[in-house]
């Protein structure tokens, strides 16, 4: 695996939403946001980003935040929060190809090689989904995976 230290990944207008869902309840949420999306007049400009905060595995639940890059500034709500700016700054940034479910192997990957590399990571994993890639395309999934560095 090859990392990259000190990457960063900026956009502007972003919106996000963070809920405890199983995998399959994913589905109804990012179409909910999607809807809501559209329904303020604005279109997904780039790819989803995801990081999960807690994994539950008794439960399969986990405490995931989606972010959607779109096209221009809407109200937020309760539920979906408008974001001018998101970005990841001083991070390790390495490439993911492969089975959604087998990230977890790949953060850790990343983490011991972190160490390698003499750096020490936060412990949040951000997916910058790419090309038409999409949590749903299992088998040609694709994203970069970007950790912040401990300052």
């Amino acid at each position: 695996m090859e990392a990259i230290s000190n990457a960063s990944y900026k956009i502007h207008n972003v919106v996000k939403c963070r809920q405890e869902v199983t995998y399959y309840e994913l589905k109804l949420v990012l179409d909910k946001l999607e809807a809501y999306i559209s329904n303020c007049g604005a279109k997904k400009v780039a790819n989803i980003i995801t990081v999960t905060h807690v994994l539950y595995l008794d439960t399969k639940v986990f405490d995931v935040e989606v972010f959607v890059p779109i096209d221009k500034a809407i109200p937020s709500t309760n539920e979906f929060i408008y974001m001018p700016k998101f970005s990841l700054e001083n991070c390790v940034m390495t490439n993911y190809n492969g089975h959604p479910h087998l990230l977890p192997v790949l953060y850790s990957d990343l983490y011991h090689k972190a160490k390698d590399m003499g750096l020490e990571i936060e412990p949040l994993f951000y997916n910058v989904l790419k090309g038409d890639s999409s949590l749903w395309r299992i088998y040609d999934f694709e994203a970069d995976v970007y950790t912040a560095i401990k300052k």
